[in-house]
């Protein structure tokens, strides 16, 4: 079977573009962690989402997996090793599988690599990594 759309990624741009190609009437696959993004789980307070002027990250992720609960968008939670380009589609090695796809949403997002000594334990609580989301917090103060 070749899926119409192909989407890697489930933080909010993977989410959305899930949401946007179901209601479309496209046949999808989504790739991701079902937790979706560690990123936006952590963040203790949103204020630029859309429509949301200030909403937990946990919230906005909770509210995020009703939609695609709703909408019957399932998370597939294996990892995509290698992607393909093959003229008139696409296809993704899975695994030992190959899944098909006609057109394909990287949505991936960045993953921050941790290089100061107990950095986990402070993300969200003064370690930030998204200048455009935090850094009405820090107004005013020294930062690094």
């Amino acid at each position: 079977m070749r899926y119409d759309i192909g989407i890697v990624g489930t933080g909010p741009a993977g989410i959305s573009a899930a949401i946007t190609a179901k209601i479309r009437n496209k046949n999808i696959i989504l790739f991701g962690n079902k937790d979706l993004s560690e990123k936006m789980v952590k963040a203790h307070s949103i204020k630029n989402y859309t429509g949301l002027p200030n909403v937990t990250g946990n919230e906005l992720a909770n509210d995020m997996k009703k939609h695609l609960e709703s909408l019957d968008i399932e998370i597939t939670d294996k990892k995509v090793n290698a992607v393909y380009s093959m003229g008139k589609y696409f296809a993704l090695q899975v695994g030992k599988e190959m899944i098909e796809c006609s057109s394909l949403i990287l949505a991936t997002g960045v993953i921050q690599s941790k290089t100061l000594k107990n950095e986990d334990e402070f993300v969200g609580k003064g370690v930030s990594y998204c200048a455009t989301c935090d850094a009405h917090f820090c107004k005013g103060k020294d930062v690094g």
